[in-house]
């Protein structure tokens, strides 16, 4: 995935419950980088055809952690789409990172990513993690913050499930993106939001 010599790469990952950590993910932030340098530089060819992963799942994977979090929302950051330089292009379809042991640093470097290359991904999953308020909050202002680049929905579906640490305040922030129409789903089951959260949603 890596190799620069390489002209074909899989548009499907599954590596659910596999062992793999944060050295996996910073291969796989390499390999998206290098991809998109390669398209850069073939741009004017029209008969070549590099593929990128448009489905990454990885969940199940607790070594992971906030350092391949970060490691692979780095990528995100950093690519450059061969045909739109305003950040705005898709890398990825889905990024499946549930029961991964991310806590609030890997989420706020995923929005981050998300803040600077709106509408790059559409599904994002990071159930069953350690995401606390911080996290939720950072990653509905990074959506709120899209609006500034791009119009319409940045993230099409956003799944929280089973977070504990997301309480009312990430609930609040989160129905704040819903009420602005950047993310089109956002799924907070088995957290910890009470009246004022789900009340905020309802409002939104």
């Amino acid at each position: 995935f890596e190799n620069e010599e390489h002209s074909i790469i899989p548009r499907i990952i599954l590596m659910e419950n596999c062992g793999i950590g944060a050295a996996f993910c910073r291969s796989i932030g390499r390999g998206i980088l290098n991809a998109y340098e390669r398209n850069r530089i073939l741009s004017e060819d029209k008969t070549r055809c590099l593929y990128r992963p448009s489905v990454l799942r990885i969940g199940g994977n607790p070594a992971i952690g906030d350092a391949g979090a970060v490691a692979i929302a780095a990528a995100f950051r950093m690519a450059i789409s061969d045909d739109n330089t305003d950040g705005s292009a898709l890398i990825m379809e889905e990024l499946d990172l549930s029961s991964c042991n991310i806590g609030d640093v890997g989420a706020e470097a995923i929005a981050l990513a998300l803040a600077c290359n709106p509408s790059s991904l559409k599904k994002l999953d990071l159930s069953n993690n350690k995401i606390t308020d911080v996290g939720a909050i950072a990653l509905a202002r990074a959506l709120l913050e899209s609006r500034e680049r791009t119009s319409g929905v940045a993230l099409e579906q956003i799944i929280l499930d089973n977070n504990v640490g997301i309480g009312d305040d990430g609930a609040a922030a989160l129905a704040k993106a819903v009420s602005a129409g950047v993310v089109s789903s956002v799924h907070i089951r088995s957290c910890s939001i009470c009246a004022e959260g789900a009340a905020a949603f309802g409002k939104a």
